[in-house]
């Protein structure tokens, strides 16, 4: 069923995503709240140039966590 393998995957995202450093989870936050970087690095206190290396740190990060994870073939993500 479509509708379970999606409540599956967003499941294991919320799981990994819980997996991250706190950095990692209020720049991604913040972002995909709608904010732009130069408003996230603001807002942090940091530099623009840190907020876009980390941001795509760690969704790299993230995306290997989903990927390592067990449930990943059965989800079929791909």
């Amino acid at each position: 069923n479509d509708a379970l393998r999606q409540h599956g995957q967003k499941l294991l995202f919320e799981q990994k995503f819980t997996e991250l450093g706190k950095a990692c989870k209020e720049i991604l936050q913040l972002n995909w709240s709608g904010k732009g970087l130069d408003e996230v690095a603001g807002i942090l206190n940091l530099s623009y140039a840190y907020v876009r290396k980390k941001k795509s740190e760690c969704i790299g990060r993230l995306v290997i966590l989903v990927e390592q994870s067990p449930e990943f073939e059965n989800l079929k993500w791909r």
